[in-house]
């Protein structure tokens, strides 16, 4: 999807710098492109929380449906709720100032 209707050529440079970067801090994302914005805190934060979680997967229960001719669900409804938490807990941990877009 382009980010401007205005075509990058030789003499309309600066009126396509002007527009993109209108676009991206339109949509909160010039800091990816400026820089401002670092990945290694979030692949760091990411990476942390990551370990816990899977520490914490040894130590919960999992619940399974032992009824033979079950067709229920309970456990892929389970799963699919515990990764909607887990992705809850991850937006809810992120710095609200530089990623308040992200987590809304």
């Amino acid at each position: 999807m382009p980010q401007t209707k205005v075509i990058l050529t030789g003499e309309k440079y600066s009126t396509w710098d002007k527009a993109v970067r209108r676009a991206l801090e339109a949509k909160n994302k010039a800091g990816f492109v400026d820089g401002s914005i670092h990945k290694s805190a979030v692949i760091k934060y990411f990476t942390k929380l990551k370990g816990i979680w899977d520490v914490f997967a040894n130590y919960k229960d999992v619940v399974v449906c032992t009824y033979v001719g079950c067709t229920c669900g309970v456990t892929t409804r389970l799963a699919a709720k515990r990764k909607t938490e887990m992705m809850h807990r991850f937006l809810m941990g992120l710095n609200a100032e530089s990623y308040g877009v992200v987590r809304s």
